[in-house]
């Protein structure tokens, strides 16, 4: 079952039980929360500490996450760095030699 799917029979099932219902109108009235959190994937809960400690834990994970691709891409900017520089000192010689040459050429005329 999809979260649409779930979303659907929750809706249905409320307005089923109806007004008369001891779960019915808190049913109704907490839906449109409900139905966040499932589009949100956060587990549903009648408390809101537990929905603020799910947040707390997704927020959690996602600071981690994001440190972890950090460092991967502090990493890999660090081997894209040095490479350029062990490139551009290969190019730098490269070309002093070449004008050593070419001096020397210069010199025998």
């Amino acid at each position: 079952m999809n979260k649409k799917m779930e979303i659907l029979r929750l809706t249905t099932l409320s307005h089923s039980l109806g007004k008369d219902s001891y779960i019915g109108p808190w049913l109704e009235s907490v839906i449109g929360e409900v139905e966040s959190n499932i589009k949100s994937d956060i587990f549903p809960s009648i408390l809101p500490s537990e929905t603020a400690r799910q947040c707390e834990e997704m927020l959690k994970n996602a600071v981690e996450k994001e440190k972890q691709i950090l460092t991967m891409a502090n990493a890999e900017g660090e081997k894209i760095v040095k490479n350029a520089r062990e490139t551009a000192s290969y190019i730098v010689a490269r070309v002093k030699r070449n004008l050593a040459d070419a001096e020397k050429e210069l010199v025998k005329y």
